[in-house]
Order: structure tokens, then sequence, then C-alpha cells
């Protein structure tokens, strides 16, 4: 009997209710030998998967795996790490004048954090000779923070060094300035004799105790005769007036209009009473703190601050109003030391200001 015909047989039997054991012996008596009787009976039970399903198989196995694999990726992929500039308005300044500087800090993440920043002024053969430090609570894209540093250290060239940590991040940035020499102020000449060489002696000896340095960076102080002498240095940035050559770029300190807080009516205080109800509708905690701090924001009420539930937020909520409106009241809400810190060192920077 052919090898199909077998085949045949052998699932019209199994379709009968013969077990494959049966139709075995059957095929064995029949004289055929037992390994050829096993081969048929496994060829007839066992289709042969075909080679087009196995295609599929494979080709479906390899879509996971690079689905897989790029999920892996995907997961692994670090974030975008924070970033700094730092900017001098004035890269030459005369000895006693300030050195003011613009830091840039780029959060790509825009998550509210902190950070430590330190300016060091080192000599060109690498001492440090000033340091100043600060903490920043940030949490836009883009942070821009002012600075101004007195550095009381002779004409030169130097190096300034800004060490910034976010997080588990250290960044450093330098740039190099140079201190030129004050304006000097020529004394009299005099004539030298007989009776003016006694006074001139007896006036060498007035001197000015204690020295002439009024600690103002928009005088020259000098001695004169026992008596100390102020001049003023015009133009000059840092004396709380807006001269003819600065501006908002080149003298902030001096030329940036300071915002106010205007009195709230009963309108707008309504009006703000109904966008907190709006927040407190918000399911979501992150989301409605965002919620508050933008309605703070908007009605420049800093009470609203109040009801954020995440203390960093709710301390960049209070600082908003410290750095940009000058409102010092603010301070003893915030919770975190660092930052309370940092807002009652503006207050008092602000109060010498104004002296």
């Amino acid at each position: 009997m052919p090898e199909k015909a077998i085949i045949d047989y052998i699932k019209k039997s199994i379709a009968t209710g013969y077990s494959p054991e049966q139709i075995r012996n059957t095929l064995i008596t029949a004289g055929y030998s037992p390994h050829e009787v096993d081969v048929l009976i496994r060829s007839a039970i066992y289709k042969r998967k075909s080679p087009k399903k196995l295609i599929w198989i494979a080709a479906i196995l390899i879509a996971i795996t690079l689905t897989v694999i790029g999920l892996l990726l995907l997961v692994s992929q670090k974030e975008e790490p924070p970033n700094i500039k730092l900017t001098a308005i004035q890269t030459q300044i005369p000895k006693g004048q300030a050195l003011l500087l613009k830091t840039q800090i780029i959060n790509p993440t825009e998550t509210t954090t902190q950070a430590r920043l330190e300016y060091m002024i080192l000599a060109p053969n690498g001492p440090k000779l000033m340091s100043k430090k600060k903490i920043v609570t940030i949490s836009n894209y883009l942070t821009e923070i002012p600075e101004q540093l007195t550095p009381n250290i002779p004409p030169g060239k130097y190096t300034l060094k800004l060490t910034t940590k976010i997080g588990q991040y250290t960044l450093t940035k330098e740039i190099y300035f140079e201190i030129t020499a004050a304006a000097t102020h020529e004394k009299p000449t005099i004539i030298t004799t007989p009776t003016n060489q006694r006074m001139k002696k007896s006036e060498s000896q007035k001197e000015c105790i204690g020295g002439c340095d009024d600690y103002n960076a928009c005088t020259t102080d000098w001695c004169e005769e026992g008596k100390c002498e102020h001049e003023p240095i015009i133009p000059c940035c840092g004396n709380k007036i807006c001269e003819q050559e600065e501006n908002e770029d080149n003298c902030p300190i001096d030329c940036k209009k300071k915002k106010t807080i205007p009195k709230h009516n009963k309108k707008i205080q309504k009006t703000a009473d109904l966008a907190v109800m709006d927040c407190e509708r918000i399911a979501t905690v992150t989301e409605k703190d965002k919620c508050f701090e933008n309605a703070a924001k908007e009605y420049l009420i800093s009470n609203i601050c109040s009801k954020i539930s995440q203390e960093t937020t709710r301390d960049s909520c209070y600082m908003n109003f410290a750095l940009n409106y000058e409102d010092f009241t603010v301070c003893k809400k915030i919770s975190n030391k660092w930052t309370k810190r940092s807002c009652e060192s503006l207050a008092k920077m602000s109060a010498m200001s104004e002296t």
C-alpha cells in the first residue's frame, strides 16, 4: 500500500474511534515494520506547520523585541540637564565701582527647585579674593538673576567664576574683567619758600585718622590737609539716579522701574475669589497648586499663595512678590529656611539702598 494511502487509512481509523495503538498493532500484523508504522502515524496525527506561518511568527517576535528595546531606550534616556549663562554688563570698571552681572538659568524640566550660586573673584595666579553666595528658587524654563559685586581689590585683570548647584548637577562659568585705576585729583602746586616749608611740615602731619573711604562706590575719596574730601563720580551705576548714559540694560539697579502692587477694590477681590474657587475644584494636587500660583500672580494677592500645599511651589509663589514687587512681608511666611534667608537678605539690601 502506498505511503499516502496508509496515512489516509490511519486518519480515517482515528476518525472512526480507533486508538493509535490499535492502528499500530494492525499495521504491524499486516507486515509493516514498527519503525515505519510509527513514522506514518506521526505524519498522520501531527500536521506539519506551514513555512508561511513560521515566517509570520518570526516577524511578530522580531517586532515585539524591537518595541521592547525601543521602550527601554526611551525610558533610559536621561533628562536634558540645566544650563547657565553668565554676562557682565561691563568688563572694564574703575576701582571702587560695582561689577554688574546677569545670570541666566535654563531649567528644561520647568520643575520648581533651588539653585545655589557662588560668585568668586580669582586672582591671575588662582587664589580666591572674594566670594558671594546666594540661593534662588527657579520654576520657569528661563530665570534671569541680576547681581552686583563691589570688589575692594587693586587695579588689574581678574577672573570671575560662578559655580551653580541645581539638584545633582554642578555647573561652572567663567568670565574675565579688568579693574582700572580710579580718577586722580591733582593737588595745587606749592612754591617752596622758607616760610611755606615750615607750613608744609606742619600740614604734612595733618592726617585723616581712620581713612576717608565712605563706602560709596560712586564717590572718589581722598585726604586733603587732614580733612576727608568726597567727589561724586558721574555717571555712576549704583547711585539710584538713572543718568544720561545709563539705561535698564547697562544699569538696571538705577534705571529699572520698580513694580508696585496696586490697591485692590472689591471687584478685583471678587474676581480673585472666583478664580480661587475654580482652583479648589481641581483634583490633581500639582495642577491645583499651579492654578493657585497663577491666580496669585495675576491678581497680585500674596495671601493666595497660602493655599498651595507643596512647600517648594508655595515658597516660590511668595518669592515672586519679594523679588518683583519688594513685598518683604512674605518672608516670614516662607517655610524653607534657605529660601527665607534669601528673602530676608533681599529685604536688608533694599533697606540699605534706601538709606
